[in-house]
């Protein structure tokens, strides 16, 4: 794993980072399954990103 200071540990980038990880795959369609217990789920970022 990257050091705490070496990677910004925010929703926001584990959204970046999924997505990139997404479009290396190269998939047009997926399914994402998230357990949410009231904090903000990565799969809200990544709506908002692919539905613009």
């Amino acid at each position: 794993m990257p050091d705490i200071k070496a990677f910004d540990y925010t929703f926001d980038r584990l959204a970046d980072v999924i997505e990139d990880f997404l479009e290396k795959l190269d998939l047009k369609c997926y399914s994402l399954y998230v357990m949410d217990y009231g904090a903000p789920s990565v799969s809200d970022w990544l709506f908002d990103i692919r539905s613009v």
